[in-house]
């Protein structure tokens, strides 16, 4: 695997972790501001069949990114193996790949010897945590894995009376825990790629709460609602 292919299966492990992140946070924020403007929940009351349908929609698009994400079969891209990668190439982290990002073939900028000198130096066993610290969070997408798998991708008619069960053992705390270590991971990765800092899944990703995008969701139902008011 070269430099070039690693950086692209983070792009597309990146485009993922967003993804899910957004439509988890739009969902949430949804349903939280119905519960709690009475105008809010009118607008959507006049239009419930389209408003069932946009939650279906971001509902399907979360279990089939995480299907991806925590997906098994040989020859997919997820994030373990992602991260068996990571652990594989620790020469793309190295003092003289980040000197030789940093200088992009240009010339070599004032300050660059003091950001390589203070740059981590990967091991493999430092990376290897990362590995480890994801094993209970793919215990716990297992459910959403199989979900996908049972119901969103496929409809094998002898396992659907096993729907409900899975369905039923779903946990949002759990979910926004899984959402919340994968925005960390990709943080740190991004970090030590670009700065060489080692990796330090305690400092949380300040993309993990969602804000922008529950903010988004905010503005969209405020000019919904003056609307109708206007209306």
């Amino acid at each position: 695997m070269t430099e070039n292919e690693y950086w692209k299966h983070f792009k597309q492990i990146e485009e993922d972790i967003d993804g899910a992140l957004a439509v988890f946070h739009a969902e949430e924020e949804s349903h939280h501001l119905a519960r709690e403007d009475e105008r809010i929940r009118r607008c959507l009351d006049a239009d419930a069949l389209f408003w069932n349908m946009q939650v279906a929609s971001l509902q399907s698009t979360l279990f089939m990114i995480l299907g991806r994400l925590f997906d098994s079969t040989k020859g997919t891209l997820s994030i373990s193996r992602f991260l068996d990668e990571t652990v594989d190439h620790p020469g793309y982290f190295s003092k003289d790949a980040l000197a030789a990002r940093k200088t992009a073939g240009g010339p070599k900028p004032d300050w660059l010897d003091d950001r390589i000198a203070e740059a981590w130096i990967p091991n493999r066993a430092v990376l290897a945590k990362l590995q480890k610290a994801l094993q209970l969070h793919e215990e716990r997408a297992e459910v959403y894995r199989q979900i996908r798998h049972r119901y969103y991708a496929h409809r094998p008619l002898k396992d659907a009376h096993l729907i409900w069960d899975l369905f039923q053992q779903t946990n949002k705390k759990e979910l926004s825990e899984i959402l919340g270590f994968l925005c960390d991971v990709k943080a740190a990765i991004w970090q030590l790629y670009y700065n060489g800092k080692k990796p330090d899944l305690d400092e949380i990703s300040h993309e993990c709460d969602g804000e922008a995008i529950r903010e988004s969701v905010r503005r969209v139902f405020k000019k919904l609602t003056q609307g109708q008011a206007a209306g």
